[in-house]
């Protein structure tokens, strides 16, 4: 989909997981068990109702280690974060007590992320920095500086944003 791609750049990814009814949702294993390696029980029917969405989850069912090997990939190639505020919000709730020491858990846990927001101050959550002025002119800064990639995972207004300023340097998907 033109408006929900797999963005990928030399500094810049986000990875937005969009059905074929255009709901974005988290790939989601519920509130106990956000990600679920092949091998471990899937959970999550009641990840992310809000709107009265009744299908949360959806993907755990779908777990394999092929993809599992995927999302890891993406992981080790991050040398920080960009989060929508929403986002930052769902994963500050689960992460910080979640950390198993693998590429994804601890990789969300001491990248930094930065958080374009007018409402979040003070954030707790190790390594958190909120963009709070010139959004674009911090986004731009971020893009400068030297190193693997400036990720964007979930935070599809964040992304829209991003993408009418022409700051995603490549889509695919």
């Amino acid at each position: 989909r033109e408006d929900a791609p797999l963005v990928q750049g030399l500094l810049e990814q986000a990875l937005v997981l969009v059905e074929t009814d255009d709901v974005r949702q988290p790939p989601a294993f519920g509130q106990d068990e956000p990600r679920a390696k092949p091998d471990e029980e899937r959970r999550g029917a009641d990840e992310d109702r809000r709107g009265g969405f009744d299908r949360g989850g959806w993907i755990a069912p779908y777990a394999h280690e092929e993809g599992w090997r995927f999302i890891t990939s993406v992981y080790e190639r991050a040398d920080a974060l960009l989060l929508g505020r929403k986002t930052w919000e769902i994963w500050e709730t689960f992460w910080p007590h979640h950390d198993e020491g693998d590429p994804v858990s601890h990789g969300i846990n001491v990248l930094p992320k930065y958080v374009p927001s007018t409402t979040l101050t003070d954030p707790t959550w190790q390594n958190t920095h909120v963009i709070d002025g010139d959004v674009e002119a911090a986004v731009r800064e971020l893009k400068a500086k030297p190193g693997r990639e400036l990720q964007v995972h979930g935070s599809g207004d964040l992304l829209r944003w991003l993408l009418e300023r022409d700051l995603v340097e490549r889509r695919d998907g």
